[in-house]
């Protein structure tokens, strides 16, 4: 024996049938309800919230390089303070004392070491120039213990240009 939909909803009083009918219709919405509109609003909700946050970013980002683009245009005077405390505090990482820091004209800065390691004292002059600081003027002279040189210096801010624009 076979089961016959037509038969079967025929065999059906009117109340069954129109029990049945309104429960089909309420299962139907509610699936069109669950399955499509609340999955789409979420994502349009989602979307919405991503897209104010990408705008939010990338007006940020516009900022910034208006900003760097103003900064570069306008010359940056290196003052001695700057390279002061640079070079003050890289000699001390790097375990030299300087004997004397002085100032100078034209954002130089003066410096002497007394006593320095020739091999470490190019190392810390060549992380320096990473950090575009420049030796303008070097003088080695050797010590009294061996494998020691007495250094002094001028150094300088490279002066860096960049493209206008």
């Amino acid at each position: 024996m076979s089961f016959k939909p037509k038969i079967w909803w025929q065999r059906r009083s009117v109340r069954e049938r129109t029990f049945l009918s309104v429960m089909g219709a309420v299962t139907l919405i509610m699936a069109l309800w669950l399955g499509i509109y609340r999955p789409l609003s979420g994502a349009l909700i989602n979307a919405r919230e991503h897209y104010a946050i990408a705008v939010t970013r990338y007006y940020a980002v516009v900022a910034k390089t208006r900003l760097i683009r103003i900064q570069a245009q306008q010359p940056r005077d290196a003052s001695a303070d700057d390279i002061l405390n640079l070079v003050s505090q890289s000699a001390e990482a790097a375990g030299f004392t300087p004997g004397s820091i002085r100032k100078q004209a034209g954002g130089r800065l003066a410096l002497s070491i007394s006593t320095a390691r020739y091999g470490p004292l190019l190392k810390w002059i060549g992380e320096l120039e990473k950090q575009h600081i420049l030796v303008e003027k070097a003088v080695l002279t050797p010590s009294d213990q061996a494998g020691t040189v007495h250094f002094s210096g001028i150094f300088m801010r490279q002066q860096i240009r960049r493209k206008p624009g």
